[in-house]
């Protein structure tokens, strides 16, 4: 029995005194608060606090810990769920608290001063007594042992806790679990105008990417800007959509220094007096403006071997197409008021001389492509060709593409392509299920140029095999 507890209690000296112990509390390498997620700028975690709790600004303010490891570098801090604790009591000059924790080791770090000034009065009193004993043995013995147990408690108070934090700090600084605010990053999109209004970013185009992340870390707050979102935004640090030019790359604030790319074909444009949009580049890295009002990237999601591979398809599945890209049909889309109807199609949109359809990048297996149209407005006669009813508006297009894949049960199945404006993205599918008819590809955003991609999922293909003619004219029932 004495030898199991000789074992245990070596057990436990060694797990508090080895250097396992102090390893468990060691700092992980130091991340740049502009890149931590739990580092604040002040501003910041006012606002969201007020946002998100409904709290008055001094509330609000309360919950900001400024300069705290580590998130300690100039302008950062960090941000709490729920303010601070305030004591009506002040602890050597200080009465707010963010938890028990550092309201304890406070109380601690007081009383350990006191003791220490209480403990000097003792040895001067003792001191005293000794000096007036008058050679009183009884005097004297009694003030020697007042100044040894002064000593001693002092000693013991500071030894301890040089001992302890040497050992392992977290054994004498208490810290009890701290939840903070986590700050949210944001997702760079290809493009800069596709990603929130709120969002902001700083033009990088003349730097080279291996540069790009200690550039972001030097970047000032005022280098940082909004996308006008029409003529009339006064927001003072917003620039025109022109600014952001087709092939320059711009840091995307709170991204971790993700970038995005300008869309902006303006000059192109102008120059050539027909619609350019902006596409990835097929010859290099970055983008470049192409012919055309429009481009749609397609994914395929899942390989079509495993989507064929309980069919009869089964080995007559060739190379990496499955799209056939210039196999297309366009319809007008005309409303009034909240109706929307289809207008006339152009069933062989075939690249010629007025229409656009051209595919600019493709890479993968299987492929991924991305294709520009154009000429919805100019092309047969303009407008006027689309034949919307008395009282209805041209107000966007559908397109439909075929699916290329050599085989019976799902070749030439119709691809129908429409944009849900409310969520600022491509919808792919059956029209009638996947693609309803208000989801038109809107005129309006074609202005400039419009990209968006579309993946085509299992339960697209799915749908599209069970609906293999469905169009704007023949929508699923």
């Amino acid at each position: 029995m004495k030898f199991h507890k000789k074992i245990f209690l070596f057990a436990i000296v060694y797990l508090v005194l080895s250097p396992a112990a102090v390893a468990w509390t060691a700092p992980l390498g130091r991340v740049d608060p502009v890149f931590n997620p739990i580092c604040w700028r002040q501003d910041d975690c006012v606002g969201v606090r007020k946002t998100t709790f409904g709290l008055e600004d001094k509330v609000a303010s309360d919950g900001w810990l400024g300069k705290e490891a580590p998130c300690d570098k100039e302008g950062w801090g960090k941000c709490l769920p729920a303010g601070q604790t305030v004591t009506s009591i002040s602890f050597g000059g200080k009465k707010q608290f963010a938890n028990l924790g550092e309201y304890i080791t406070t109380v601690y770090n007081y009383v350990l001063t006191i003791a220490s000034i209480l403990a000097v009065i003792v040895i001067i009193l003792a001191g005293v007594q000794w000096a007036v004993s008058g050679g009183s043995g009884d005097q004297i013995n009694s003030a020697k042992k007042r100044i040894t147990g002064a000593l001693v408690g002092l000693l013991i108070a500071f030894l301890s806790y040089a001992i302890l934090n040497t050992l392992n700090p977290n054994l004498v600084n208490l810290r009890l679990p701290q939840v903070y605010l986590i700050r949210p990053f944001a997702v760079a999109f290809d493009y800069c105008r596709d990603m929130a209004t709120t969002t902001q970013f700083a033009d990088v185009s003349n730097q080279a990417v291996s540069d790009l992340k200690p550039l972001y870390q030097e970047l000032a707050e005022n280098a940082f800007y909004y996308i006008k979102t029409n003529p009339t935004d006064t927001r003072t640090n917003a620039k025109d959509a022109k600014d952001f030019v087709c092939n320059q790359k711009f840091f995307v604030k709170d991204a971790n220094a993700a970038i995005c790319w300008g869309h902006d074909c303006s000059k192109e444009s102008s120059e050539n007096n027909r619609p350019y949009v902006c596409v990835k580049d097929s010859k290099s890295p970055g983008y470049a403006c192409k012919k055309g009002d429009l481009a749609i990237e397609y994914t395929l999601s899942t390989p079509l071997d495993q989507f064929l591979s309980l069919t009869p398809c089964v080995g007559n599945i060739e190379g990496r197409d499955w799209l056939d890209w210039n196999a297309v049909t366009v319809w007008g889309a005309c409303r009034n008021g909240n109706e929307v109807k289809i207008g006339d199609k152009w069933e062989q949109w075939d690249g010629d001389d007025t229409e656009i359809v051209e595919k600019v990048f493709e890479q993968g297996n299987p492929s991924t492509y991305q294709i520009a149209y154009g000429n919805f407005d100019t092309a047969h006669g303009g407008i006027d060709f689309w034949n919307c009813d008395t009282g209805y508006e041209l107000v966007g297009y559908f397109i439909k593409t075929e699916i290329g894949i050599n085989c019976n049960i799902i070749k030439d199945a119709n691809l129908n392509i429409g944009y849900d404006s409310e969520a600022n993205r491509g919808v792919a599918g059956t029209f009638g299920d996947q693609v309803q008819i208000n989801q038109y590809i809107p005129r309006e955003k074609l202005e400039g140029g419009l990209t968006f991609g579309v993946t085509v999922t299992d339960a697209i293909l799915s749908s599209i095999k069970e609906n293999k003619g469905t169009d704007p004219d023949n929508p699923k029932k």
